[in-house]
């Protein structure tokens, strides 16, 4: 089964794994957001949450930046990027998907979806 996603589904699944813990568990391997590569001051809008203006720069066409401290490099994606790489994973995560998009998910599934954007695969446990 191919799934597709639409630009309003993509925009919660990014949104709500964003919002439901899985920077923190992102943070936990090393990763932290560089505001500086993903362009975060030229698009936040004052009164939106970080996670609402981590969304508007990938909506405008900026790469998410994170930088790894662990392995001194940085690892990112676009817009583009996540939905491609969701939708050549849907068969695999598919509840994972559909817990995102209905509010039902939890960080587990938010880091997947997190880990499926930044490296095509899910390489912490």
């Amino acid at each position: 089964m191919t799934i597709i996603l639409s630009q309003d589904d993509l925009d919660a699944i990014i949104l709500n794994s964003l919002c439901n813990g899985a920077l923190s568990e992102l943070v936990g391997y090393g990763l932290e957001v560089n505001f500086e590569g993903s362009n975060y001051d030229n698009h936040k809008v004052k009164g939106n949450s970080y996670e609402d203006n981590l969304l508007l720069c990938l909506k405008n066409g900026e790469r998410l930046v994170f930088d790894d401290n662990e392995g001194d490099e940085q690892v990112s994606f676009t817009m583009a990027e996540a939905k491609e790489r969701l939708e050549k994973h849907g068969d695999q995560y598919i509840n994972t998907i559909k817990n995102v998009i209905s509010g039902d998910d939890d960080a587990t599934d938010g880091d997947t979806i997190l880990q499926l954007c930044l490296y095509d695969d899910v390489i912490f446990g």
